[in-house]
């Protein structure tokens, strides 16, 4: 009778939580050497269920990509190799569009390390993007990375016992900040 319930339990677990992000978000493990943009699309076309939608004119001229991504989800991909191209893309439903990114906006992946006053990595700070629902926390080593755009240009960081801290992402790059007068976190990007 125990050893039936326990059974249930366990069904009933794997059917509420663990079966149904089966299907959610495929990581992807690949690795370009020099290749151009066209191949590395074609690529990607073939290792999932996506089609990509784009003018062959913007790619033309673009640099070669030289990337390896380690069980990554497909966004994580095409950030790291649309954008420095100055090229956007948007995913509707199973197409991804790709278009020449407009001029008066930026887009690009913030990557940093946060440390304590003594230069520690401080690991599980929470860093969002504001008014957004993206966000990530640091690694082990105080590392983060995450994408911020023109339209929401703010980070925020938060961390137990430490007042939030907002910083506006432009053009310039940031070397520190004060969080408050108790505790000093080094963010570096």
């Amino acid at each position: 009778m125990k050893k039936t319930r326990w059974s249930l339990l366990i069904g009933l677990l794997l059917g509420l939580f663990v079966f149904p992000l089966m299907g959610y978000g495929q990581n992807l493990s690949v690795k370009y050497q020099n290749q151009t943009l066209e191949e590395v699309i074609t690529d990607l076309k073939q290792r999932t269920d996506y089609s990509f939608v784009y003018q062959k004119r913007i790619l033309e001229g673009k640099e070669a990509v030289t990337a390896e991504f380690m069980n990554v989800p497909l966004e994580y991909i095409l950030d790291r190799v649309l954008l420095p191209a100055d090229l956007e893309y948007e995913i509707v439903e199973k197409s991804v569009i790709i278009r020449a990114m407009d001029k008066g906006t930026f887009r690009q992946v913030v990557s940093g390390k946060v440390t304590d006053e003594e230069g520690l990595p401080v690991p599980g700070v929470n860093v969002r993007v504001k008014d957004t629902q993206s966000g990530v926390a640091t690694d082990i080593n105080g590392d983060f990375s995450i994408m911020v755009d023109s339209g929401h240009p703010f980070l925020v960081f938060s961390f137990i016992r430490i007042r939030d801290k907002r910083l506006m992402i432009n053009e310039c790059i940031w070397k520190s900040c004060l969080v408050n007068r108790s505790s000093f976190i080094v963010f570096t990007v």
